[in-house]
């Protein structure tokens, strides 16, 4: 399924969620077909028409998934894609962006989706935990998830190849912070407690600043 329309606006600086249109599909394909924007996804090969209209149709209809295209201001088309998947019976998800336009990197826009995508998992699918992996080289993409609260709670060795190497992966969580008397009613670990906080603060920010359009 497709999200519908969150808007942040952080430092005069705005980004979108959008349900994604069949017709965004031509716009992205060059996009989705570079070997810098998948160097860390693993995809090995290009993308056609007949590909991303295949996806197209199958996010629509898969009920364990909501993906959403990101449009920051300026940006005339979508220029990357972030979407909730695996929901499951337990309160659980994992998350996952790509920001395909490369000009786009390291100006916030990940961090913006993260936040509007995190808060939509907590309040309006009841998420108590999501988790997301990212590459040990991507140290940007770790950071943008660590600032809405996921936390390093374990490493993938050798997980992934790519420049020639084998790398290995981070395992991220995030905790729901008015949850954890649930998740652990023994106790929160102290490891975990900086973590929480932050999102607790990250999703105190996101209930106050993210329009439901």
């Amino acid at each position: 399924m497709f999200g519908p329309r969150l808007r942040v606006v952080m430092d005069e600086f705005g980004v979108t969620l959008v349900p994604i249109e069949k017709k965004d599909m031509d716009a992205v394909i060059p996009l989705f077909s570079s070997l810098v924007v998948h160097q860390y996804t693993q995809r090995y090969a290009g993308v056609v028409t007949e590909d991303e209209h295949e996806w197209w149709e199958k996010m629509r209809t898969d009920k364990q998934q909501i993906v959403w295209g990101i449009k920051p201001d300026g940006g005339e088309v979508i220029v990357g894609i972030t979407g909730i998947h695996d929901i499951d019976i337990f309160g659980g998800c994992a998350t996952g962006i790509i920001i395909a336009d490369t000009k786009w990197h390291g100006k916030g826009v990940a961090t913006r989706a993260h936040l509007m995508r995190t808060m939509y998992a907590a309040d309006h699918l009841a998420r108590l935990t999501i988790r997301s992996d990212v590459y040990v080289p991507n140290e940007a993409s770790r950071r943008a998830l660590e600032r809405v609260g996921y936390m390093v709670t374990g490493k993938e060795l050798r997980r992934g190849f790519g420049k020639g190497a084998y790398r290995d992966s981070y395992v991220l969580s995030w905790l729901h912070p008015e949850k954890i008397g649930v998740l652990y009613p023994e106790g929160l670990p102290e490891e975990y407690k900086e973590g929480v906080d932050r999102a607790r603060v990250a999703l105190e920010k996101a209930r106050g600043l993210v329009e439901l359009l």
